[in-house]
């Protein structure tokens, strides 16, 4: 509600052809500012999560939803910011799990944190997980399951090679493969990486400036499970 400064959640469901099935549904109520929504599918229901400030403090909340878009049971926090905004949640369903990656800091010291939680009652199965070093920028995660592992990329705004990195964990938490650079930009930059599973790779597509055009251009590449690339970087 943007006269009020207030904005919500809200739900609804479309047909094949993009009509309307049902009105929004609002999932969140809280007062300030619910944004920055993502929604999984774990077979069975809907999970939709934002991140929120009604504490006065950004923390993500999410809320599952029925196939029939009736919400089931009350809004969940699935963060604690600690002191610091938790921000740009994205989740994912695996097997048996829901991850959670989401960036916590401030402008400047920015940290990739990642959790997973049971599909039917959102509650944690691991512990928090932190992937990045709190030393640079590390912004706007993005989060895949593929096949058997999640799969999580982010860009850094501010460490020495300012490019896309990636990693992978399991479903306890588990780090399968360390952060690892899955762009290579030089002293130029690339940004705001989005993934396509595949199984047994995964199609990374990124924006980068490296080509000095005055603005970004679209890039991708192919890397496998241990996030070696399996392609050049194309644009």
């Amino acid at each position: 509600d943007r006269r009020h400064g207030n904005y919500e959640v809200f739900f609804t469901l479309l047909d094949k052809d993009g009509g309307r099935i049902l009105p929004d549904i609002r999932l969140s109520n809280g007062v300030g500012f619910s944004v920055n929504v993502d929604l999984a599918y774990n077979g069975s229901e809907f999970i939709v999560a934002w991140q929120d400030n009604r504490s006065g403090m950004f923390e993500v909340l999410a809320r599952r939803v029925s196939v029939d878009g009736a919400p089931v049971g009350e809004e969940v926090q699935l963060s604690s910011p600690g002191g610091f905004e938790d921000e740009a949640p994205r989740i994912a369903s695996g097997n048996k799990t829901i991850g959670l990656v989401y960036a916590n800091g401030q402008a400047g010291l920015q940290v990739i944190r990642f959790r997973t939680f049971e599909q039917t009652t959102l509650k944690p199965v691991s512990d928090v997980i932190t992937l990045t070093d709190g030393n640079s920028q590390a912004v706007y995660p993005t989060l895949i399951w593929n096949e058997d592992h999640y799969m999580v990329a982010w860009y850094d705004r501010s460490a020495p090679v300012k490019g896309i990195y990636g990693t992978t964990l399991d479903e306890d938490g588990k780090v399968l493969v360390a952060p690892t650079a899955l762009s290579e930009p030089g002293s130029n930059h690339s940004r705001y990486p989005t993934l396509l599973p595949l199984g047994d790779r995964a199609l990374v597509i990124y924006s980068d400036d490296r080509d000095g055009n005055q603005g970004y251009e679209l890039y991708t590449r192919m890397v496998d499970t241990k996030l070696m690339p399996l392609s050049k970087e194309e644009r």
